[in-house]
């Protein structure tokens, strides 16, 4: 992969398979995380300003901003990329009937907007929490379950519980169990997840959220 891209260092596609090859490796032990965000970041960069596609380049905005969570110094980049997925979740709401399920100007509601919605206010809760703000992460991560959903999340993995997990840790109990609560309306196809991990707080463990911490 990185031969190819010595043949073609600005092909997006190849930029986008080894994005996706640093985003699997950081999930393994023993890994230098942060080397490998930074190359994660350094290639996601590269396919977003190559791209003229604009729902394609909303998109890459999530995975920037948790690569870039993983980085020192890049607090405030992170931060930046959520406030854009806000406010391109936020335009796209504007236009949308909740009471008949169609959007106003166009046939169907983009459920790519409820993933930047989601995404946004799951990177801002990330930042505050490290920046030792553990009352915004509580808020953020309580907004960030304000969703409808989208068919990655009903039907996949879910939600990313990362948030949740670190809060859980700082003693956030009852935050996490009304964010669970939330994604119940919305996560319809869990397998029993959220109802196993609510008990599993109240009895005083910490769940093991598994993928769910990845997505």
């Amino acid at each position: 992969m990185a031969f190819a891209q010595t043949l073609e260092p600005d092909s997006p596609i190849i930029s986008e398979k080894l994005a996706q090859v640093y985003t699997i490796s950081r999930r393994f032990p023993g890994v230098d995380k942060k080397d490998l965000a930074a190359k994660e970041l350094t290639e996601l960069t590269k396919v977003y300003k190559n791209s003229d596609n604009e729902a394609q380049k909303s998109m890459l905005l999530p995975q920037m901003a948790k690569a870039a969570l993983e980085i020192p110094g890049m607090l405030d980049f992170s931060d930046k990329q959520a406030d854009l997925m806000i406010s391109l979740a936020g335009t796209t709401r504007k236009n949308w009937n909740p009471g008949d399920g169609i959007l106003v100007t166009s046939a169907k509601r983009d459920a790519d907007t409820e993933i930047l919605f989601y995404y946004g206010y799951f990177t801002k809760g990330m930042v505050a929490l490290k920046k030792g703000d553990t009352g915004k992460a509580v808020e953020f991560l309580l907004k960030s379950g304000e969703i409808s959903g989208s068919s990655g999340f009903n039907f996949g993995v879910g939600p990313n519980m990362s948030l949740a997990k670190a809060l859980l840790e700082a003693g956030q109990k009852d935050a996490v169990i009304e964010f669970l609560g939330k994604c119940g309306k919305f996560w319809k196809n869990d397998q029993g997840r959220i109802a196993k991990w609510t008990a599993e707080i109240k009895d005083g463990k910490t769940p093991d959220f598994g993928s769910s911490l990845y997505f």
